[in-house]
This record gives C-alpha cells, structure tokens and sequence, in this order.
C-alpha cells in the first residue's frame, strides 16, 4: 500500500538511534523514545515499515515496534511497492504482504531504477515493473543509467546492517593469509543498489586487489542514497584493511 505525503503529513517522525550500549531504538523528531533500545541495527522507515537486524536475522517492524515478518538473511526498505530479500542463496521480491512474489526465487535480483528492477536466474533476465509483473528480457538488457553522481547526500547509501555487516560480508569472502594492508575502495551505488565504477587503491598486490573488485562487483545491492526524498547516485570512497595473499 501507498502512503502519499498528504496522509503522512500529521504522523509522528520515527528515526532509528543507537544508544551507549551499541543497541538500536527509536525516537520521535523531539528526540523522546517511541521504539525500545533491542536491535543490533534499525534502518529507516518507508511505507509504514522499517528493516531491523537482531540475531543474525532481518527482520521487518511496523510503527510500533512489533516484528510483522519472518527473518531473513537480507532485506531492504520499501523504496517502492515491491522491495527485496535474501535467505542468504537467492533473492527474491516482497510486496507488504511479505510473502515472495510468485514465489520466484532468483539468484540475484536488484532495487527500482526507471519504474523497473532486475532480478537473474542462471539462464535468464527478468524485469519486474512497480504493478508486479515479472517479465523476462534479453540477457544482454540493461537499464539505462539516468542522473548525476552525488559525492554527499541526505541519506547516504549504505549495505543493510550498516558497516560492520559491510566488513563482516567481505571478511568472509576475502580469505588468506593475514598482511594487513590499508586500501581504499571507490565505486557508485546506482539507484537499484548496484555498484559500478569500482576501483581499488593502495599498497596490496594486484591479486588482492582484483580478488577485492570481483568480491564488490558480485556483493548483494547495497541500499541507495536519497536527496530531497529521491533516489540517487552516490560516489563512495571507503578505507579498508585487507588480508593480502603471500606467495608461497
């Protein structure tokens, strides 16, 4: 369901806040807490719901708190009517009824961009459109890219569970034998959450640095940045420590 701005405009402001103790609630724009402090992380909310992260799982909460869905291993905002999950293989589309759409799982699949996202199966490509239909396409389709690259934004992109579940995700994948090598990741995150122009800067051998890029390049869609409540493309520059391989 749509809520337009007119309906919204009298509803309390709900923002997620971490307290001393690292965990996640929620307060009013007057700074009174409305959403107790028991989450390991809160997002904001979008069309009546938030994505919340407690014990390894994602889980969706309404207005008061309450968990109306079950875990997931991803999950992403309603930026639009239909949004996306992961049981940590696949991924698929959810509308508020949360329940998966066709029950069509894909083997990646991305937000909104245009009034349409892609989703992928090993074999085939597939548009959904915001009145839920799922359309397959030419493998080679692409969207169009459409608007400029923001280096700062009002809400800056961010990989769901925030920056920690960003390094454990690439401390999971980048395995080797440990030399800490300080390195800078750039890229943009497009409006469906995917990463391009990726690059990888510093002082690590170029094995590391193209396992990095393989890594960033196949990683899950992150959350994308807004401006004036749109969606746009946003330039990161992130440091990281690495585990660079040693030749034997």
């Amino acid at each position: 369901m749509f809520f337009h701005a007119q309906s919204c405009a009298q509803e309390e402001l709900l923002v997620p806040k971490k307290n001393d103790k690292g965990e996640y609630g929620y307060v009013n724009q007057f700074g009174k807490q409305r959403i107790d402090y028991m989450f390991d992380y809160a997002g904001f909310f979008y069309n009546q719901y938030a994505v919340v992260f407690q014990k390894d799982s994602f889980y969706y909460i309404d207005r008061t708190g309450e968990k109306i869905s079950r875990g997931f291993i991803l999950a992403y905002p309603f930026l639009d009517k239909y949004t996306v999950v992961s049981d940590g293989n696949r991924f698929a589309f959810i509308d508020t009824s949360f329940q998966i759409k066709r029950n069509k799982w894909f083997k990646r699949a991305f937000l909104f961009q245009r009034g349409y996202a892609v989703a992928e199966t090993e074999r085939y490509k597939f548009l959904l459109n915001k009145q839920g239909r799922l359309m397959r396409v030419s493998n080679s389709y692409k969207i169009p890219v459409q608007g400029e690259v923001l280096d700062v934004a009002e809400r800056m992109p961010y990989f769901p569970g925030g920056p920690e579940y960003f390094s454990k995700y690439l401390q999971k994948k980048l395995e080797g034998n440990i030399l800490n090598s300080l390195l800078y990741v750039a890229f943009v995150v497009e409006k469906d959450g995917s990463l391009s122009k990726i690059s990888v800067l510093g002082n690590a051998d170029q094995q590391t640095k193209d396992d990095i890029r393989k890594v960033l390049s196949e990683m899950p869609p992150w959350v994308p940045g807004q401006e004036s409540g749109e969606v746009v493309r946003v330039q990161m520059n992130i440091p990281l420590f690495a585990k660079q391989r040693q030749n034997r």
